[in-house]
C-alpha cells in the first residue's frame, strides 16, 4: 500500500511539474472575479495551468507587460488594444470579460459630495478621473460628454486606480469619476458621492466592455493553454453565477463585494470590435486600417 501511495504521489507531482505557468493581469474590478475563481476553486490547475493572477492598477500598462514576456494573458479594452495593433504590437484577444446591457450597467459616472455637480454641465472646469488615458471607460466618457454639449477642453482628466477613486472624490482632489463595481457602490454608500450618469447606457445599447489579450506568437505556440484558459475562465463564470459561496473569492481578491454582478461573457465577436473602433477612431487613436477579424484568435 505505501509502494502504492508513493507511486501515486509521485505521479501527482510530476503531473503538477508539467503544467504551464502562467501570469494573468487584470485590473482591480468585479468584471475579473471569474478568474479568481478559476484560481481559487482549481480549474486553471484541472486544465494543466499554474495560473498567477497580478493586479494591474491601470488596464493601459498591460499590453507592454505582453510584449516583455512578464505577463502570458492580461485584460484590456478595445481601444487600448486597437492602438497598441496600429502601433506594431502583434496582440490577439483570446477571450471576453463581461458586457454593459441596458439592463446591467455597473460602471457610472459619479459625482463628488461637496462638488456642485448636479448636472452635466456643471463639469465643466472640474477634474475628471478616469481608469486609464483613452482607455473604454474613458472615452465613453469623452463621447457622453461631447453629446451633452461639453467641451472636452473645458475638461481636465486625471488617471487613477478604481480603489482609488472614492477617496479622490471625498477629499475633492477630483470632482466626478467613471467607476466601476465594487468600488461604486463603495462611493456611493459611504458618501464619497452620487450618481450622475450612466455614460455607457446613453452611447450604446451593448458594449463588450472588456477582454483578454495575449502575444500572437505566444497564443498560437501555447494553443492548448488558450484552451485551457477558455475552459476554465468559462466554469468560473458559471460557477460565480450559481454558487453563492464563490463570491466569498471576490471579497478575498478585491477587499469589498459587488451587489451587482457584471454580464459575464467569454465570447468576442467582430461586432465588438467594430464598435470600439469606431469609437477610437472618433477620437484620433488609430486610423482603422487593421483587419478586425485577424485580432481574434480562433
Amino acid at each position: 500500500m505505501r509502494k502504492i501511495a508513493l507511486m501515486l504521489a509521485l505521479s501527482l507531482t510530476a503531473a503538477h511539474a508539467e503544467d504551464s505557468k502562467l501570469t494573468i493581469a487584470y485590473v482591480p474590478a468585479a468584471d475579473f472575479a471569474p478568474i479568481m475563481v478559476a484560481k481559487d476553486r482549481g480549474y486553471f490547475t484541472n486544465h494543466g495551468i499554474d495560473a498567477t493572477l497580478t493586479v494591474i492598477p491601470l488596464i493601459s500598462n498591460i499590453p507592454a507587460g505582453l510584449i516583455s514576456g512578464s505577463l502570458q494573458i492580461g485584460a484590456t479594452t478595445g481601444p487600448i488594444f486597437l492602438q497598441a495593433a496600429e502601433n506594431g504590437l502583434d496582440l490577439v484577444a483570446v477571450a471576453g470579460v463581461g458586457s454593459w446591457t441596458p439592463d446591467n450597467q455597473t460602471a457610472s459616472l459619479i459625482a463628488g459630495t461637496g462638488s456642485g455637480i448636479t448636472t452635466p454641465q456643471d463639469l465643466v472646469g472640474k477634474r475628471i478621473a478616469v481608469p486609464g488615458f483613452n482607455s473604454l471607460m474613458d472615452l465613453i466618457f469623452r463621447r457622453w460628454a461631447l453629446s451633452k454639449g461639453i467641451q472636452l477642453t473645458s475638461l481636465t482628466e486625471v488617471e487613477a486606480s478604481f480603489p482609488a477613486m472614492g477617496d479622490l472624490l471625498r477629499t475633492h482632489q477630483v470632482g466626478a469619476a467613471m467607476v466601476i463595481e465594487p468600488f461604486r457602490d463603495f462611493a456611493l454608500s459611504s458618501g464619497a458621492g452620487t450618481r450622475l450618469a450612466d455614460p455607457a447606457r446613453e452611447v450604446s445599447t451593448t458594449i463588450l466592455a472588456s477582454f483578454y489579450i495575449a502575444e500572437r506568437g505566444w497564443a498560437i505556440a501555447h494553443s492548448k493553454d488558450i484552451a485551457g484558459f477558455r475552459a476554465a475562465l468559462r466554469e468560473g463564470i458559471e460557477t460565480l453565477t450559481t454558487d453563492p459561496s464563490a463570491r466569498a473569492i471576490e471579497t478575498k481578491y478585491l477587499k469589498v463585494t459587488t451587489k451587482i454582478l457584471p454580464h459575464y461573457t467569454a465570447d468576442i465577436t467582430l461586432a465588438d470590435l467594430q464598435f470600439h473602433e469606431d469609437l477610437a477612431k472618433q477620437f484620433g487613436l488609430v486610423e482603422g486600417k487593421a483587419d478586425l477579424q485577424k485580432l481574434i484568435l480562433p
